[in-house]
């Protein structure tokens, strides 16, 4: 079904983000909410300034590949709960070298753990947690 072309552009949902430790310590970022993408993901940017602050990466031996077909080695996957707003989730979040093109992603499991519903006409995303 062919759909006329519009001139409105979509804008990606970034939200103020918080990555807690079991410790309670509470690391910012803006995050990027995309239904489309499969995994939760974490810069190593982000990683390196304030991964101390969380719980140990757990060893990855897995590649992925990003929407430009190049497969990228993980550094590590983090474990921990992921809060936006007042909505918190246990998820899991895969660490690599995104050269600057995000801080976190959240990905479908994310979405998946929150019972996110994304209205498309309106572009929106409802989160009732």
């Amino acid at each position: 079904m062919a759909t006329p072309e519009t001139t409105t552009r979509s804008a990606p949902f970034l939200q103020c983000v918080q990555l807690l430790s079991p410790e309670g310590y509470l690391v910012r970022a803006t995050g990027q909410v995309d239904d489309g993408v499969m995994r939760n993901c974490i810069s190593k940017r982000r990683w390196e300034q304030y991964g101390h602050c969380l719980s140990p990466l757990e060893p990855s031996k897995i590649r992925i590949c990003i929407a430009n077909n190049q497969q990228i080695k993980l550094i590590g996957r983090w474990q921990g709960t992921v809060r936006v707003g007042n909505v918190s989730a246990s998820s899991w979040s895969e660490v690599f070298e995104s050269n600057g093109a995000f801080d976190v992603i959240l990905g479908k499991p994310w979405l998946e753990q929150v019972d996110a519903v994304h209205r498309y006409r309106t572009d929106t995303l409802e989160i009732t947690g």
